[in-house]
């Protein structure tokens, strides 16, 4: 499947948009923890400042490059950082997750994927 989505530019245009919610998340899942669940997590531009903080979070993205380009970011993390975070690849239309969270959030705009309403 060809993907839609360009994670250069994800990464390059989305974080001067949307300064200030990073903080906000790396907040609120520090109440929630041990572990959070992001859905639509992109290439991770707020998991990653979330396992910063200390706090494990995983990682659902249903777009392969996406997700490649979340790996290849962690990659570039501290280790106790990197093991703090699980890339999984679903659909946040339908998904099964190894356990409960305090936590599920879907920052930005990831939610308006789902186009109809069934999804």
């Amino acid at each position: 499947m060809a993907s839609d989505y360009a994670p250069g530019f994800y990464d390059a245009i989305f974080p001067a948009l949307l300064g200030g919610d990073i903080e906000r998340y790396c907040e609120v899942a520090g109440q929630c923890s041990p572990t959070a669940l992001e859905l639509g997590a992109g290439t991770g531009r707020t998991v990653i400042p979330v396992a910063r903080q200390g706090i494990g979070i995983d990682a659902l993205e249903f777009d392969e490059p996406m997700r490649w380009r979340l790996k290849q970011r962690l990659a570039e993390e501290a280790r106790d950082g990197r093991q703090r975070v699980q890339v999984m690849a679903g659909d946040m239309r339908d998904f099964a997750v190894p356990r409960r969270y305090a936590l599920i959030q879907i920052p930005f705009r990831a939610f308006l994927h789902n186009l109809t309403r069934d999804d």
